[in-house]
């Protein structure tokens, strides 16, 4: 398995939120691994976040997209996903027949994104998430570990 050189996601795992962050290119199968392995461990102790994604350009392989319908049905978990192409939010209604609870945003969006998701109850305020998405969109420029 190649690692990438500079990292392809950064996310975050909050009590009620998951924060995830897609760079210009897709997700590397190491990288989706490592968060998917996190996402389960949530699941097992029984947390039913909102998730928000933000991508630029890059998108999950048919592979992660299968591992996350997987996780998403059996939890109920609401995504929003927050991406720049029309058919970046294509694929994203496509997944929703999958019986996935999720909905795409534009970039200008993330007020609603963060509605969809829960808002305040996520126990994060919209400006924390706006903040921390900055600094997960930092992450990508560093070294993939």
């Amino acid at each position: 398995m190649s690692i990438p050189l500079r990292r392809t996601i950064a996310w975050e795992f909050h009590e009620r939120l998951i924060l995830l962050v897609v760079g210009d290119e897709d997700p590397s199968n190491h990288e989706w691994d490592r968060f998917v392995e996190g996402c389960r461990e949530r699941a097992a102790l029984n947390l039913s976040p909102g998730v928000l994604v933000h991508s630029s350009r890059g998108a999950a392989t048919s592979r992660q997209r299968r591992q996350i319908a997987e996780l998403s049905v059996e939890r109920k978990t609401p995504q929003a996903v927050i991406v720049t192409s029309a058919i970046g939010r294509g694929v994203v209604a496509a997944m929703a027949w999958l019986g996935i609870s999720n909905k795409a945003f534009s970039p200008d969006e993330l007020d609603q994104a963060y509605a969809f998701i829960g808002g305040e109850s996520l126990g994060v305020s919209l400006s924390e998430v706006r903040a921390r998405l900055d600094v997960l969109r930092s992450r990508l420029h560093e070294r993939a570990a």
